[in-house]
């Protein structure tokens, strides 16, 4: 796609990735994604390319550049436990929505906020450990 810039990606889900496995931020040009942009796609990692100045990612999973922010964990990412990395602040709005795999979350002591709709319909979810009693739930 020669020429095309694409700098934002919106609130809503992400139609082309319906039909994707993997998910890849080319080059450094995205500099804002939305909200609930992931909710629901069905994808198995999300690359973000080397250059971004405002994203990267960590085994598939996508992040703010200073992983402060875990913004989407794939819906359609194997693994039936995931720990939230230490440093993470924050799990943003939808992150896990609709992951059919995941059975068990552990949360670590540095997150302080979760967002709405973090674990929707996560059918397999049976439990999230959060460290840190504090925690604020959207």
């Amino acid at each position: 796609m020669s020429g095309v810039c694409l700098e934002f990606i919106f609130h809503t889900p992400i139609l082309s990735l319906l039909l994707l496995n993997v998910y890849r931020l080319f080059g450094v040009s995205i500099t804002s994604i939305g909200s609930l942009a992931f909710l629901g796609c069905s994808v198995q990692q999300i690359l973000v390319m080397p250059g971004n100045q405002f994203y990267t990612s960590s085994e598939g999973i996508l992040y703010d550049l200073n992983m402060r922010t875990l913004i989407a964990y794939p819906k359609d990412k194997a693994g039936s436990t995931f720990t939230v990395p230490l440093g993470v602040r924050t799990i943003a709005d939808g992150a896990f929505a609709y992951n059919q795999y995941l059975e068990n979350i552990t949360v670590q002591e540095s997150v302080n906020h979760i967002g709405w709709l973090s674990f929707l319909l996560c059918e397999n979810l049976s439990r999230v450990n959060i460290l840190n009693g504090s925690a604020v739930l959207m």
